[in-house]
């Protein structure tokens, strides 16, 4: 047994990677070319004694018979000595391997990775309703923790014909460029599908919108004029919008509320439809 690759390096398909004892192989293989060799001569002799009718033509086909197992048997021993030369299905880079000369390997043991590197594939999923926004080629950018200052872009190269049922979201395939393979499979990373430009578009913070099942919504605050005391009313009351396109930390309301509106974005869980308010922008969040 050898083996015939560095960890972390860089091969290409066909590359020989590890060479198995196939000692018993190269016998076997010896011994049926004898026995290939032999049948044919024999089979060649009885073709000619056929010609004089001095062999029976049953010993002729036995001959033939024999040949043609010979060939079969030889051509089986090549493949199962080519088998013991395991090679690069693909060009990559290699991991760290598993294995050391000498060790006995069964099926399935791990020898190593390989991983093609340049281009890389992200598969990330999107909510049904984007669907209509989403087509081939279109621009991606990704952003990963261990390059938090670098944004990578890339392509959608497939998107699924299927939406998942649990989770209502259709999975996207992206393809990544990574000529200085500063990406490694198996990185989490943050994609954004770059979406057309848009013109007055009206965005809130993330934190002002309350998620749930019956339907997001916003708390706006509105000026009811003065109470009988003579003070500032100002009430909150709750709108249930409609979300578009979500980027960094805004997303985009197609309906619900109108530019101007004065929206809550901290303390909404202590409010209720008509509660009043009083607006106190100096105080610290903690």
């Amino acid at each position: 047994m050898s083996i015939d690759f560095q960890s972390g390096q860089h091969v290409k398909q066909g590359d020989l990677l590890v060479q198995l004892n196939d000692q018993v192989d190269q016998k076997t293989l010896e011994k049926d070319q004898a026995k290939l060799r032999f049948d044919k001569i024999d089979y060649e002799r009885k073709q000619i004694l056929l010609k004089d009718n001095a062999v029976a033509r049953t010993a002729v086909d036995a001959a033939k018979a024999a040949y043609l197992q010979s060939e079969a048997a030889v051509a089986s021993d090549n493949v199962m000595i080519a088998q013991k030369k395991i090679r690069a299905p693909f060009s990559g880079k290699i991991g760290i391997r598993q294995v050391n000369v000498g060790q006995y390997i069964t099926t399935g043991t791990s020898i190593v990775t390989l991983q093609a590197l340049n281009p890389l594939y992200v598969d990330f999923s999107l909510p049904e309703q984007d669907l209509p926004l989403l087509h081939v080629d279109q621009t991606i950018s990704l952003k990963v923790d261990a390059y938090p200052a670098q944004a990578f872009h890339g392509k959608i190269s497939a998107i699924n014909s299927t939406i998942d049922v649990n989770t209502r979201s259709i999975a996207v395939r992206a393809v990544i460029p990574n000529d200085n393979e500063l990406l490694f499979p198996g990185l989490f990373a943050d994609v954004q599908v770059i979406l057309p430009v848009k013109r007055n578009v009206l965005t809130v913070l993330q934190n002002a919108v309350t998620y749930s099942l019956y339907g997001d919504s916003i708390y706006v605050v509105e000026n009811q004029g003065k109470d009988k005391k003579g003070e500032l009313k100002l009430i909150a009351v709750q709108k249930f919008v409609k979300t578009g396109e979500r980027r960094d930390n805004h997303v985009a309301i197609v309906e619900g509320i109108k530019a101007g509106d004065e929206v809550v974005t901290t303390g909404q869980i202590k409010l209720h439809p008509n509660a009043r308010v009083l607006i106190n922008n100096s105080v610290q969040l903690k």
